[in-house]
């Protein structure tokens, strides 16, 4: 009992001590928990409003997750769910206290949970708590963590990994058949695996890798069993979002798309390992502005390991090379790596057209859904985390003068923590103006259209969509028009393609042009349609790039310069499109944005609509069907 005790004491100061660094390596988040949402961009609002569905759909509606009414009006939308562990979370802690904390909460302990996570597998394998908690505080605060915590929540969702594979391991140490542990490990992989489809195919990648691996070793045959019951158990806790994808697939989700180009522009480069980390707070800027090329800054292409890390990783290997479950770390990492280097081989920012195993990837069909190769680096630094303590275990046992140099393990700890650090860490406001509480209810015309407008995913977008409006449902619980969801289908953005919405989308566009970063992005269509025009033969390596229908596009689309005409509407079809669709609110967000005043304006002689308050950058307006055949004045342009 005492011992038992002991342990537990242990395991709480650990924890303790991680959540520290987590709040340390996030600062100035703790102080903002209750009204600021981590992270920086458009995604932490479209994150928290997936979690936010998560919960409501399952504790509230009891209806299905993976899709939503709300979004897409009237169609709706397929989701994916993930991270599904968080939102079930997220929906039982915002029953006992606010949503913003409630998710601010969750967010810091998944930095805990990973980090503890590679703690206990580090513990298992090396047998010595320093050089565990060494892998926790490199594998759960490492750059890729707190890179993709600026917005994708569901890559950090990590914790459930290490501990899979650390069942996983006990079930294939035992000499006997433990179906405790093996039913364990597949739950903990299934866990994973529906926390991002991108870890379901990580998850499935090491568990078949593993069975290879073993093949070679001469040990399959007395495991095999072991590993099917694994991945049977997997499957089971999978089959709910493997049974609503397939069903999304057949309906046109996750088609139509060419992976090859956005697996390229996310790829690791070469050398991207040794690429100083752009977020840290005294060299991030210089970094940026010397390798921005080679990844420095990117979210999606930052593969730093760190110096101190990658010798530990480096000596841990060579002195323990032998051992079965180190030479399968080693093989995992590697292979991970070079998948992350992408389709195409990248050196010093530059392409060398030399394909790679990743572009198998980009062709098979749904796979190629999984555009970012950078991903993969969870698994490698997974690995080096664990390499790295076996490294730091054997230097520690070294001795200078007869005594171990165990002291050592402190100013190892202090050095990888130093090239890690990314504060300050960026957060956004997550206040909702007091106007969308009070938002009153049109029963017949429950809809809003919301400006700027626009439905996009991690493909394409057509118009412009503010995902802030995504927050502002979290409380008006109304449809939007627009939206932003993992997969969309060509079929989703027709409704913009007609009518009132499509000239909408029109006048954004219009003078979204005017805007000097899309005046760049023109310049560049005009200078390819050139190329294509003349037949450079750079065309060609463009193409295998971004893709023949994206290619096509570009050099089929009209020149920057040339005039656009809106098609007038009839004097009544507008309110009758705005009628059938269920329009009863317009919010405009940004006003000041010349698109989003310039759709409002067109709005305002399209449809009656009387302004209902200002607050902040959001202004609502009310559409008047009553009065559909009265003169219809301009509606004045919020501040």
């Amino acid at each position: 009992m005492r011992r038992w005790a002991k342990k537990s004491v242990l395991e709480l100061i650990i924890l303790g001590v991680y959540a520290v660094v987590a709040i340390a390596f996030t600062y100035p988040f703790i102080l903002h928990l209750t009204n600021h949402l981590p992270g920086a961009g458009t995604d932490p609002y479209l994150c928290y409003w997936s979690n936010w569905w998560t919960g409501r759909s399952i504790f509230e509606h009891g209806i299905s997750m993976f899709f939503c009414p709300l979004v897409f009006y009237p169609e709706g939308a397929h989701l994916n769910g993930e991270p599904i562990p968080f939102g079930i979370a997220f929906g039982l802690l915002s029953k006992i206290l606010p949503d913003i904390l409630a998710f601010n909460l969750l967010y810091l302990f998944q930095y805990v949970f990973a980090a503890w996570a590679c703690y206990r597998l580090a513990l298992y394998l090396w047998n010595r708590h320093d050089v565990a908690f060494l892998a926790g505080l490199i594998f759960g605060y490492s750059p890729y963590m707190t890179l993709h915590g600026l917005g994708h929540f569901n890559l950090i969702n990590t914790g459930f990994l290490p501990l899979g594979i650390l069942t996983c391991f006990m079930a294939l140490d035992r000499d006997r058949f433990r179906i405790d542990l093996i039913v364990i490990s597949g739950i903990l992989f299934g866990l994973t695996a529906i926390s991002s489809n991108y870890y379901l195919i990580f998850s499935a990648a090491w568990l078949l890798g593993l069975s290879i691996f073993l093949v070679r070793k001469g040990s399959f045959r007395f495991l095999w069993s072991r590993l099917v019951a694994i991945a049977m158990a997997m499957g089971t806790v999978i089959f709910p979002q493997m049974f609503a994808m397939i069903k999304a697939l057949s309906v046109g989700y996750y088609r139509g798309v060419t992976g090859i180009g956005q697996a390229y522009l996310s790829s690791i480069d070469l050398l991207g390992i040794l690429v100083p980390y752009g977020n840290h707070p005294l060299w991030g800027e210089w970094s940026v502005r010397t390798f921005q090329s080679l990844g420095s800054g990117s979210v999606e292409r930052t593969a730093f390991l760190g110096v101190t890390v990658l010798i530990l990783s480096i000596l841990g290997w060579w002195r323990c090379r032998e051992r079965l479950w180190v030479s399968w770390t080693l093989l995992w990492t590697g292979c991970a790596w070079v998948l992350s280097l992408g389709p195409i081989l990248q050196v010093a920012g530059r392409s060398t057209l030399v394909p790679l195993p990743g572009i198998i990837l980009t062709v098979l069909p749904v796979l190629k859904n999984a555009r970012s190769a950078g991903r993969w680096m969870v698994l490698v630094y997974l690995g080096i985390a664990l390499l790295a303590a076996g490294g730091a275990k054997w230097l520690l046992e070294q001795k200078i003068a007869n005594r171990r140099i165990e002291w050592l393990s402190i100013p190892i700890i202090a050095l990888i923590l130093f090239e890690f650090i990314p504060i300050p860490y960026p957060t956004l406001i997550a206040t909702v103006p007091k106007q969308v509480y009070d938002l009153p209810l049109d029963v017949e015309h429950p809809a809003i259209l919301n400006l700027p407008l626009g439905r996009g995913d991690g493909f394409r977008t057509v118009g412009e969509f503010d995902t802030r409006e995504l927050l502002l449902q979290t409380v008006h619980h109304r449809p939007v028009i627009g939206g932003d969801v993992a997969r969309m289908r060509a079929q989703d953005t027709a409704i913009l393609e007609e009518g009132l919405l499509a000239n909408v989308i029109q006048v954004q566009s219009l003078n979204l042009s005017q805007r000097a970063s899309n005046l760049r992005g023109e310049g560049i269509k005009d200078v390819i349609r050139s190329w294509g025009i003349k037949g450079n033969p750079i065309i060609k390596v463009l193409r295998l790039v971004v893709g023949e229908k994206k290619m096509q596009q570009i050099l089929n689309s009209p020149p920057a310069n040339q005039p656009h005409e809106i098609e007038p509407l009839a004097r009544d079809q507008a309110m009758a499109e705005a009628d059938r669709l269920g329009i009863g609110y317009v919010i405009a967000i940004d006003v000041s944005r010349p698109e989003v005043r310039a759709a409002l304006d067109y709005l305002s002689h399209e449809l009656d609509l009387t302004p209902i308050g200002v607050e902040g950058e959001f202004a609502y307006y009310k559409v008047n069907y009553h009065s559909a055949n009265k003169p219809r004045e301009k509606v004045p342009q919020g501040k």
